[in-house]
């Protein structure tokens, strides 16, 4: 083999090095999504089976929190997924997502009031209400109304999920112990989202990832909550309870550590 053979193969080996290292990088570049689905699914994937797995820490406890995207379901004229949890203690809880092409509503029951987690475009400045007499579902198979309550309101105060918890429709939405479960999301404090910028988050043992959009809203007795959504992975992080810049100790801190 000659000199120029031997100088031209270990080139081309480094070149190949460099393109295999990049494609592990935890620097994901445009938003992807699948034929078909939401684009606002590229921030919040939502394929069926889809897993995240958080360790969540409060000034007590530290424990892990298993959430899933379940399969498709129809609420109203909407096409929805279940949103499964699976706490530390092996409790099993199921909420709804219901996406479009703008916008993720996440839904604790059939009959509560949508709250919308994410609206595009995602561009820092931008803000919008979590609940806000959004219409997502349409008239209900049953006929009784409509998937909100004109009461949830708009105007920036602090607000909770709507609904009627006597309904036998709210069995769907149980833990595993038979009793209505608590909202499983991890939302809460003012009414209004706004988009901080867009940025690098650290996920500790996962690594330092970019192009994170970064959610806040103002938590209770004059707190900020914060929240970090990763292109194709998801909701990574998320401070409840913490100053603006999320130094401050939080009440609920929640850091990705896995997803599959």
């Amino acid at each position: 083999m000659t000199a120029r053979m031997i100088k031209y193969l270990f080139v081309t080996t480094v070149i190949c090095l460099v393109l295999a290292w990049a494609g592990c990088s935890n620097t994901p570049g445009e938003p992807a999504r699948s034929s078909g689905a939401p684009l606002v699914a590229a921030y919040f994937p939502l394929a069926p089976g889809y897993t995240m797995v958080y360790s969540v820490t409060t000034p007590d406890t530290t424990k892990q929190i298993t959430f899933s995207v379940g399969d498709h379901r129809n609420i109203g004229m909407a096409d929805a997924v279940n949103w499964i949890v699976v706490s530390g203690t092996g409790s099993v809880d199921t909420s709804y997502l219901v996406a479009t092409d703008s916008a993720l509503y996440y839904l604790e029951t059939p009959y509560s009031s949508p709250e919308k987690i994410l609206s595009l475009p995602l561009t820092p400045g931008a803000t919008w209400p979590r609940y806000y007499n959004y219409n997502v579902t349409g008239t209900y198979n049953d006929g009784i109304g409509t998937a909100y309550d004109s009461t949830a309101g708009g105007n920036g105060g602090f607000s909770e999920p709507l609904g009627d918890t006597t309904s036998a429709v709210d069995s769907l939405h149980t833990n595993n112990n038979g009793g209505v479960a608590a909202k499983n999301y991890p939302s809460e404090g003012a009414n209004t989202f706004t988009v901080v910028g867009v940025g690098q988050v650290d996920l500790g043992t996962l690594g330092t990832f970019s192009n994170a959009v970064k959610l806040s809203n103002i938590g209770y007795g004059g707190t900020t909550n914060l929240y970090w959504f990763v292109p194709n992975v998801g909701l990574v992080k998320y401070l409840l309870g913490t100053n603006a810049d999320g130094t401050a100790t939080p009440q609920v801190a929640g850091l990705l550590v896995s997803h599959s």
